[in-house]
Order: structure tokens, then sequence, then C-alpha cells
């Protein structure tokens, strides 16, 4: 069961944190993705990042595989 916790900063921006309870292990690590970050999908369009993000997930063959 995964648990998730939300925190809204005095600022009025939200945070969102949830665990990852997988009974398996796909050799998962912490991805960090910047701003920005160029996103290649299979068909060629890329799409830049407009936020940052902090994820599990792994970076395959080059490309990040985010799991949540």
């Amino acid at each position: 069961m995964c648990t998730s916790l939300t925190l809204q900063t005095k600022s009025g921006q939200h945070l969102f944190a949830r665990t990852m309870d997988f009974t398996l292990e796909f050799n998962q690590e912490v991805i960090i993705v910047p701003r920005s970050y160029q996103w290649n999908n299979i068909t060629g369009e890329t799409i830049e990042a407009k936020q940052a993000v902090v994820g599990m997930g792994i970076n395959h063959q080059g490309r990040i595989l985010l799991a949540d």
C-alpha cells in the first residue's frame, strides 16, 4: 500500500510525495529530471519539461522511465 503526503508552502506552492511500495525489484533508483529537460517520445516529438522532477525509476539506454 502506497502512502502519499501533500504540503503547501507559505508562498502557496504545493509539494507532493509518495512511497513506492513495490514487491519487486527493477533496478530502480532516484531519478532527477532538471527543469527544461528535453523529452523525446517514440514518434520523434520533443517536449520540454517546465518543472524539475525527482522520482523513482530507471535510466534505460539513455531514456528516463519514471515509475510514479
